[in-house]
């Protein structure tokens, strides 16, 4: 991860784990996407849980690190 994502993620850790524990396990991961962009190769992935699907964005590599990704 790049050193932004990083932070958001760590700010955000206590709260992205308790809402992953509520989803159960993964199921299964379908790329869905992926498009280049001036941020790089931006890739979507459908994410099957035992409880609901979500929409993963990941990407906008540099320097073999990721600066984009969220869910929906």
């Amino acid at each position: 991860m790049g050193p932004a994502l990083l932070t958001a993620c760590q700010q955000q850790l206590s709260g992205m784990a308790t809402m992953l524990a509520q989803l159960g396990p993964i199921r299964s991961v379908t790329l869905s996407a992926s498009q280049q962009t001036p941020q790089g190769l931006i890739e979507t992935y459908k994410v099957q849980y035992d409880s609901r699907q979500l929409t993963a964005v990941i990407g906008g590599m540099r320097d073999g690190k990721f600066d984009i990704l969220y869910f929906q």
